[in-house]
């Protein structure tokens, strides 16, 4: 089969995740320690022969992956369907904040429900965004001649909901995965014909 594997990796390191901030859709870039990491993963990542790069339109995922295309001289394509979970009022905020201010929304995300906060966006559809990309992108991938390797550089959050999607599940329903660490990555093997069509091979590496 031409699709060799899936590589779904999590952006470097911004000030907002060393403060423990909420960022979703906003625009922040790495920082020194994120630019660090994004340059030791890209070197275990390129020995892989990736063929193609796809990453969210956020600073933080692009400048991960451009990291990546210095070492492998793959250009890096923007899909923004691959962009975080966006979270309204709670962006910029931390746990203690957010408590303080919306504590009953926060109590029901805590439990894994949606907060019910307006301008949130949901799990699900953010999964759906997500995981539309990654089966268009390897739906090609299929055609090609040659074995093909695809890295999608995107978010904690992002790529949470969207494998849970290919998974089959609804991830504002049940969420069973736990968030990456920044530079880490997953991988996913599709399996047509197969339910559900994707599965886990390895995550948070």
């Amino acid at each position: 089969m031409p699709l060799k594997r899936i590589i779904l990796l999590r952006h470097g390191q911004t000030e907002n995740n060393s403060q423990a901030r909420i960022q979703g859709a906003q625009n922040t870039p790495l920082n020194a320690t994120g630019r660090e990491q994004a340059s030791q993963a890209a070197a275990v990542l390129a020995p892989l022969g990736i063929t193609r790069i796809v990453s969210s339109d956020l600073d933080r995922a692009v400048e991960t992956a451009a990291a990546v295309s210095r070492e492998t001289g793959i250009g890096v394509e923007i899909d923004d369907r691959l962009r975080e979970r966006g979270y309204g009022e709670w962006e910029g905020l931390t746990s203690v904040e957010i408590k303080a201010e919306y504590p009953e929304a926060w109590a029901r995300w805590r439990a894994g429900e949606e907060p019910g906060v307006a301008g949130i966006e949901t799990r699900d559809v953010n999964g759906q965004h997500v995981a539309e990309a990654i089966e268009e992108y390897a739906k090609e991938a299929e055609s090609e001649a040659g074995e093909q390797t695809l890295l999608f550089v995107s978010h904690g959050s992002a790529l949470v909901n969207g494998v849970m999607v290919l998974m089959g599940q609804n991830p504002s329903a049940w969420n069973m995965l736990q968030g990456m660490e920044n530079c880490h990555w997953a991988e996913v093997v599709s399996r047509p014909g197969a339910v559900p069509s994707w599965r886990i091979k390895s995550w948070n590496r």
